[in-house]
């Protein structure tokens, strides 16, 4: 009989004892393992703002004072005339643009209009970039897949302008053609905006021009 009240008291002992051992294996393993996993924090993007880019200005009639000569630096601007055979004219002004290296660019305006008795003409105006006294304007035909191209190649006070395209992907009139040796007849650098003009009405009849 002591025998097994014996057994029973040590079998109440061991399980008083253990009930807290299992109980903290259990809480060890939830504070261990399965705690709430913390966000995992999202990359952030560093977005690098691109350089700016100032799109190319293509010159509008202006009729601000000009300089009364060329800078040191310009050998080019001026106005330029090239007299065609057939009683028509063409003329060059053209604005060399303070040099930025390693690129420089002029303004230029150029306008051609035939002889008698069609008396058709045809221009463009841009600014663009030159390399070797040599410059190319470029334009998309408006009527065709071609492209118009001019190209403005300068010597001492010459300006050989090769027309590469058709009259009409340039825009211009029947039969109208640039090219030509344009020969300089003022070395002022020119105001742009008023070749080609004919009508009464527009400013450049009332505002003197270079």
């Amino acid at each position: 009989m002591k025998n097994i009240v014996a057994f029973f008291v040590i079998l109440i002992l061991v399980s008083c004892t253990s009930v807290p051992a299992q109980t903290a294996t259990a809480t060890a393993l939830l504070t261990d393992t399965f705690l709430p996993l913390s966000p995992t924090p999202k990359p952030t993007l560093t977005m690098t703002p691109s350089p700016t880019q100032t799109p190319t200005v293509i010159p509008t009639r202006t009729f601000a004072p000009v300089p009364s000569e060329r800078a040191d630096y310009d050998k080019i601007s001026g106005t330029y005339k090239f007299l065609r055979g057939d009683g028509g004219e063409c003329d060059l002004k053209v604005n060399f643009e303070p040099p930025v290296r390693p690129y420089f660019e002029i303004s230029f305006e150029i306008a051609c209009i035939r002889g008698a008795p069609s008396y058709n003409s045809g221009g463009a105006m841009a600014k663009i970039l030159m390399s070797d006294d040599l410059a190319v304007y470029s334009r998309p035909s408006s009527v065709s897949d071609s492209i118009c191209n001019i190209v403005l190649q300068f010597g001492d006070n010459q300006v050989k302008v090769t027309q590469l395209g058709m009259d009409y992907d340039c825009g211009f009139g029947h039969a109208v053609y640039v090219d030509g040796l344009y020969t300089l007849v003022d070395a002022k650098p020119p105001s742009l905006g008023c070749l080609g003009v004919r009508e009464l009405d527009d400013p450049c009849f009332s505002t003197p021009t270079p």
